[in-house]
Order: structure tokens, then C-alpha cells, then sequence
């Protein structure tokens, strides 16, 4: 019998107080005999008692494992670490206070077990949003931005609506393979590892999603990127405008390995047509840029936002 490795990655700070929940329910899934799942933690330099929790739990079991670090990284160089860390067929990302529902990698694992591991593979879902106790808050990750189950979720649209979050999203080895082909330093400079890890997957058409609420995700005051963060204002340009460069810094860098992503035609014209805006000159390039279109790329983002884009950036 074959098995397939599944590995959940984690990166921790001054997480103490809700650590121990979340690897007991990733350790208690329901899985089958042939899948052999561990779970990988860095801490990125907790300052509480993180670590002797974690040395206590990875004591009583040899399925969680304690990557020594040195110093701290961030939230994306850390997980970029553990993904060249660690060696298996299918990759899970973890936050550390959460709680996963018991058939979370089951649901997943029949996504990817319905595809091709040469291509590039992602899956994620919808959360389930509770608050530090768990306690139901009344609707969903997607419900409560107004999100459609039903949206198209293409790789034009996905450039400028990010729809996939880190706590409930899984990759297969190729897409990992990939991904550590970046060097730190380039990968330091995503906007989320979440969000560029995906685009990267969309660009090649290959991001599955499961339309139920698969995680438990907690809200609660040490959150550090949660379902209720603060938007922008419209009336800060200067703001709204470093969003979209960091839009564009992630396509620039995603270019660079076009050619190991297999990156359909329709989606290389999305890149063409971005790239081409960002290098025009002036309000009338930009705009006759816009207009030469030959994807739908800037009709997924709204005349507004190519309004502003064109004044602004």
C-alpha cells in the first residue's frame, strides 16, 4: 500500500494559549491507514511560554516536530522556511489558535486525490468564524465579506480579490517545489505567502475550492491577520495605491517562473496586459493600455479601480 505523506506546517509566536488545541484536533483527524500525517512547527521567537509547550506536546508523541530557529523571521519568511524544511507529498498551513473540524483533511485529500500531482494543486475552504471560546459568531469567513460561494474564481479575478486564507489551504509537492525555487530575499517581498502561493496556482488553473466551513477561525484580541481587518479608506490615495503596487510587485515576481508554471495563454495575456499598465508612462499610457486590453482583467477589478489606477499610481 502506498503513503502519501502529509505534512501540516505551522509557525508560531506567543501562542500559549490556545496551541495545544489546535495540534490535538490536526492530530486527531479522521484519515485512512494510508496517509501518514505529522506536524511541523517553527516559532518565530515566542516571548511567552510557546516553546515549552510545544517541547511538551512534541515529548509525548513523534508525529510533532520542533524546527530549531535562531531568530525571527515573519509570518512568510517562516513558513517559507518550514516548506524548504520539510519533505512530503501534500502540504497543509496551520495557524496556532485554531481549531480544525475532524474531517478537514479527509474532505481535502479526495480533492487532491481527484487530480494530477504533476500539476500544480491547491485547495481551501470556507472558515467557520468563532470567538476566543469558540463560541459560534454567527457566519462564515466568506459571509462576513460578502463573499459568494459562487464566484468565478479565475486567475484575473484573484489578482486584485484574494479570496484564500493560510489557516484553511493545502498544496501538493509540486507546488512546493516551485515555491523554494524563490529565494528568500524575493520571497520576503510577497504580499502573503497565502495569497502569492494561490495566484501562483490559479495562474495554471489549478485552485480547487471546497465550499464548507472546515476550520474554526478563532478571533480574538492577538490575531495578527483576522476576518475583521481594517479597510482602507477610499479617500486615502496614497494607501489604496501601495495596495495595488504590492498587487503588481506579486505578478512581477510570479513572471519570473513563468516558465516552470505551465501558465495557460488566457492568463499570460492577464500578465502581458498587467505588466504593459505598470510600465506605461503617464495618465493617457495607462489608459490606452487599458483600453488595448486583449484579457478581462481590468473589467474583474472595476472602472473605478482602473480610474484610480490610472490618476494615481
Amino acid at each position: 500500500m502506498d503513503i502519501s505523506k502529509i505534512a501540516v506546517i505551522m509557525s508560531t509566536y506567543n501562542g500559549e494559549k490556545y496551541i495545544s488545541e489546535q495540534i490535538n484536533s490536526i492530530l486527531y483527524q479522521e484519515l485512512e491507514d494510508n496517509y501518514d500525517l505529522n506536524i511541523y512547527v517553527r516559532d518565530d521567537g515566542s516571548t511567552d511560554n510557546t516553546k515549552e509547550v510545544l517541547k511538551d506536546i512534541s515529548d509525548k508523541t513523534d508525529r510533532v516536530h520542533i524546527l530549531k530557529t535562531e531568530h525571527n523571521l515573519g509570518v512568510r519568511l517562516s513558513f517559507f522556511e518550514l516548506l524548504n524544511s520539510v519533505e512530503a507529498d501534500y502540504y497543509f498551513f496551520a495557524d496556532q489558535d485554531d481549531v480544525w473540524k475532524t474531517n478537514k483533511i479527509k474532505k481535502f485529500m479526495e480533492v487532491f486525490q481527484s487530480t494530477n500531482k504533476n500539476d500544480l494543486i491547491g485547495v481551501y475552504s470556507d472558515l467557520e468564524l468563532v470567538d476566543k471560546d469558540l463560541k459560534k459568531l454567527g457566519m462564515s469567513m466568506m459571509e462576513s465579506h460578502n463573499w459568494s460561494y459562487d464566484e468565478k474564481r479565475s486567475f484575473d479575478f484573484l489578482i486584485f480579490h484574494y479570496r484564500v486564507t493560510g489557516a484553511s489551504f493545502a498544496i501538493n509537492r509540486k507546488v512546493r517545489d516551485v515555491v523554494t525555487t524563490y529565494n528568500e530575499n524575493e520571497f520576503g517581498t510577497v504580499n502573503m505567502h497565502d495569497s502569492f502561493i494561490a495566484l501562483l496556482i490559479a495562474a495554471s488553473n489549478g485552485l480547487h475550492f471546497i465550499p464548507e466551513k472546515l476550520v474554526k477561525y478563532r478571533q480574538h484580541d492577538g490575531n495578527v491577520i483576522g476576518a475583521y481587518s481594517k479597510k482602507t479608506s477610499k479617500l486615502n490615495f496614497k494607501s489604496r495605491a501601495n495596495g495595488f503596487r504590492a498587487f503588481f510587485e506579486d505578478l512581477a515576481l510570479l513572471l519570473k517562473r513563468s516558465d516552470s508554471l505551465n501558465i495557460t495563454e488566457k492568463n499570460k495575456l492577464v500578465l502581458q496586459d498587467t505588466q504593459f499598465f505598470v510600465n506605461a508612462n503617464g495618465f493617457l499610457g495607462k489608459l490606452s493600455n487599458v483600453l488595448k486590453a486583449k484579457s478581462d482583467v481590468w473589467k474583474t477589478i472595476g472602472w473605478k479601480n482602473v480610474l484610480f489606477l490610472t490618476l494615481f499610481y
